[in-house]
């Protein structure tokens, strides 16, 4: 079983589908969030809603080239940067508090797919793929 390296590339930049963006969360006030695994939905909205900052595709690419190979990424999805992300050690400022969007990544407790890390050379999960 694969476990975090600690890369960052994960969190930098954020990808997102479109319906989780701020401006939806802030559109539908009862919109219920479904975070992986269901556990914590208001701590998920939460972190979008005060923790993300919107970059362009152009950014999210600049930031991580390799970006542009995941389908995932070019299918409709928003990119952010994350305030609780330090770029200069690539490490959670807020690690222990993270949401389940973030401690569940990549699986989600789904398992494997090989597209969610497809641009992620150094992630840790990668032994999962088999």
């Amino acid at each position: 079983m694969g476990s975090c390296t600690g890369c960052g590339g994960c969190c930098y930049p954020v990808v997102l589908p479109r319906h989780i963006s701020k401006a939806h969360l802030k559109a539908e006030p009862g919109f219920r969030f479904v975070a992986p695994g269901g556990a914590d939905a208001d701590r998920c909205k939460q972190w979008v809603l005060e923790d993300l900052t919107r970059i362009s595709r152009a950014e999210a690419l600049r930031r991580r080239p390799a970006l542009a190979m995941n389908p995932l990424a070019n299918s409709g999805q928003f990119f952010y940067e994350c305030r609780q992300y330090d770029v200069e050690t690539r490490k959670c400022r807020d690690y222990e508090n993270r949401p389940s969007i973030c401690s569940g990544f990549p699986w989600y407790g789904l398992g494997p797919v090989a597209e969610t890390i497809v641009d992620l050379p150094d992630c840790g999960y990668r032994e999962d793929l088999g």
